[in-house]
């Protein structure tokens, strides 16, 4: 399973709210099963590189922040 870079963060979740909630039938078989695990993490991978990112780039807003003299600040 390949995500792709313009999936959005919110449907990433969603789809691996629905495959959790197809696994928790009774009626999935065990090929159904793994395959459903392996594109949940995938999903959930890549919803962790893209937090991970995110706190990258606010972490750098922020010290850049920090860092500006009083007069530079809007």
């Amino acid at each position: 399973v390949e995500v792709k870079d313009s999936l959005k963060y919110q449907d990433m979740l969603t789809k691996v709210e629905k495959l959790i909630a197809e696994m928790s039938s009774e009626q999935i078989d065990l090929d159904q099963l793994v395959t459903k695990v392996e594109a949940s993490y995938v999903l959930l991978n890549a919803m962790r590189e893209r937090l991970d990112d995110a706190k990258g780039k606010i972490e750098k807003l922020r010290a850049d922040h920090e860092n500006q003299k009083p007069d530079e600040v809007l």
